[in-house]
């Protein structure tokens, strides 16, 4: 049995798709849709640092890390699937390789699809997975595909920081199909950069997809800008003390002042 080619996207949507070797969750390093030197060569590692591989790479590495993936999942599963079942499985191994050891597994073998669905839930940390989990449960229990066929496509720099700033959205069905002579991030008439959006349309990471191997994702609301300034508010808050201190204190003050900033700076 064969992933479906909404399954394909699916994986790719949670996945995500890093074009240059970058740290994972766990500091492993990883490129394309979850690629590590475990699932066999290109080893990340020796891949160059900040350099954006050709994207059909990756898509071809995307479609032998699959394939075997898939066969894990024929083998561990011993009951007849449906579509949407086996790819929610492949969805589930591909990102924890869990198969024969799962709960979930061992309960659908004995015929508690139920109780298969609900062992979902078993697999929930790191907690940014959670939401993935929650689309693959879904996907098994009813069929439903969340990503619309696309999934988000990022650079890494020279340390593996994934940029997300610059993220892309990508057509995977459209890429899947083209195979080998895919067209190259940059100018794909398939990558959409973010600016482009729709005003009002999903952002390119899916609530449900906090990135590759659970990276950070940007939220919404964010405190760095509130972290940058309240030196610069302590920092006016001195200086204006400072000044009033001067006026009242006279000679005595100043040198006091003075000693303090020394000590400071």
């Amino acid at each position: 049995m064969k992933t479906s080619s909404e399954g394909v996207a699916e994986i790719a949507g949670h996945e995500g798709i890093v074009l240059s070797p970058y740290r994972d969750s766990v500091g492993v390093w990883t490129v394309f849709v979850g690629h590590t030197a475990a699932a066999g060569p290109p080893d990340p590692a020796g891949l160059p640092r900040g350099v954006e591989q050709p994207l059909a790479a990756a898509i071809e590495t995307f479609r032998r890390d699959l394939a075997a993936v898939e066969a894990r999942v024929a083998k561990a599963v011993s009951v007849p699937l449906r579509q949407h079942e086996f790819d929610a499985l492949v969805s589930f191994d591909f990102n924890t390789g869990g198969i024969f050891r799962a709960r979930l597994t061992k309960l659908l073998n004995a015929g508690d699809r139920a109780g298969a669905a609900a062992a979902f839930d078993g697999w929930r940390k790191p907690p940014e997975i959670a939401g993935r989990r929650e689309a693959e449960k879904r996907l098994f229990r009813d069929g439903a595909y969340s990503h619309s066929g696309r999934a988000s496509l990022y650079p890494a720099d020279a340390a593996g920081n994934i940029l997300w700033s610059r993220g892309r959205r990508v057509d995977v069905l459209a890429l899947m199909a083209a195979g080998p002579a895919a067209p190259q991030a940059g100018n794909a008439s398939s990558v959409t950069p973010e600016s482009s959006r729709v005003p009002g349309s999903p952002p390119s990471r899916q609530p449900d997809d906090p990135g590759p191997r659970g990276g950070p994702a940007p939220r919404p609301g964010s405190t760095a800008p509130l972290r940058l300034a309240l030196p610069l508010i302590a920092l006016a808050a001195v200086i204006g003390g400072a000044i009033a201190l001067v006026r009242r204190g006279g000679a005595a003050a100043r040198r006091k002042l003075a000693a303090t900033f020394r000590r400071i700076f």
